[in-house]
């Protein structure tokens, strides 16, 4: 597999990335001074949260209470859940959750089962067409795991990456690892690492170090564990230079990548950060770079296009070295 570059790994699903992403309206705690955001949370599909709960919360100690779930309309949870939260700093978000009241959450579980809480867990100006969606969601979730119980093993398959595509990521990778119990089928190590990768503080290290193992030397292979790695730990081979569409983990932090002259064609790097990296000569035609750090890192005779997606406010392409081989691009 080439030397392997130890790399700092930030949990894919981190709780404040969830609950900035999933909040749903500018709260704004005035004592901690913390602002949320203002949009409705995604029910299903990429950045979606793993559970959508309402209920009404008890409190149990000075950093835990009780949630009693009322409607669980995404996620498998049992009558209750433990919410866990800080008393935060001013400026953060860190909060105890309101006691004694109908609230709606969105978040994650975390290792033990636990939902991480802070202010911006809350889902506020819940309407109608919500919970209608909601609904939508919860039938058919609730149909696949019915067809599930008697389509067999494929339908099993189909209601796991149904599950994993919906973000529910917890009861997805149970389920693969279940299906991989009966037959230690090595294709399946692929979505378990990757899930692993995803949630709150999983660890993909034992599922990759078992498909390096177990994986064929061929090409295709090869490329499968790669790839994996590169999204599921922010691990990369720098004996490969082909990375063409591949997707970077969240917030992952690669320091000291040899990559001179490396295809990045097409990648999904968002939020990767570079440090201290040779990309001299890399190919980044058509690839999402946007939020991407290059800190400290030599882009010298990169090359990109008018496809390539960078945050223009804070990196211009050219001024760091790289080349645009179309020349100009038109603005939109």
């Amino acid at each position: 597999m080439g030397r392997i570059i130890g790399l700092l790994s930030h949990r894919r699903i981190v709780w404040h990335t969830i609950c900035a992403l999933f909040a749903t309206m500018a709260v704004t705690t005035a004592a901690l001074g913390c602002e949320c955001d203002a949009s409705l949370p995604p029910i299903s599909g990429a950045y979606s949260p793993e559970l959508i709960i309402e209920g009404v919360v008890s409190p149990q100690t000075s950093h835990s209470a009780t949630m009693r779930i009322d409607h669980a309309s995404k996620g498998d949870v049992r009558k209750s859940v433990l919410l866990t939260f800080s008393e935060g700093w001013g400026g953060d978000c860190d909060s105890s959750p309101p006691y004694g009241e109908q609230i709606v959450i969105a978040g994650a579980r975390d290792y033990s089962g636990n939902v991480p809480f802070n202010a911006c867990s809350l889902v506020v100006g819940v309407g109608p067409q919500f919970r209608a969606d909601l609904e939508a969601y919860k039938k058919k979730t609730d149909s696949m795991v019915e067809q599930a119980k008697t389509g067999g093993r494929e339908g099993r398959m189909a209601l796991a990456a149904y599950l994993r595509e919906a973000g529910e990521s917890h009861r997805a990778l149970d389920l693969y690892r279940s299906l991989y119990e009966e037959d230690s089928d090595m294709a399946l190590l692929i979505p378990i690492a990757l899930l692993e990768g995803s949630v709150y503080d999983g660890d993909p290290k034992p599922t990759l170090r078992l498909l390096r193992q177990r994986a064929p030397t061929n090409e295709e292979w090869q490329r499968k564990v790669a790839y994996t790695a590169f999204e599921a730990a922010c691990e990369i081979d720098a004996s490969r230079k082909d990375w063409s569409n591949v997707h970077s983990g969240e917030r992952c932090k690669l320091e000291n990548a040899q990559l001179q002259n490396a295809n990045f064609e097409g990648a999904d790097l968002r939020g990767a950060w570079f440090a201290d990296s040779n990309l001299a000569g890399a190919n980044f035609k058509g690839a999402n770079l946007f939020g991407v750090s290059f800190d400290q890192s030599s882009l010298i005779g990169a090359k990109f296009d008018c496809k390539t997606q960078t945050n223009t406010q804070y990196f211009n392409p050219v001024a760091a070295g790289m080349i645009n081989v179309e020349g100009t691009c038109n603005a939109k």
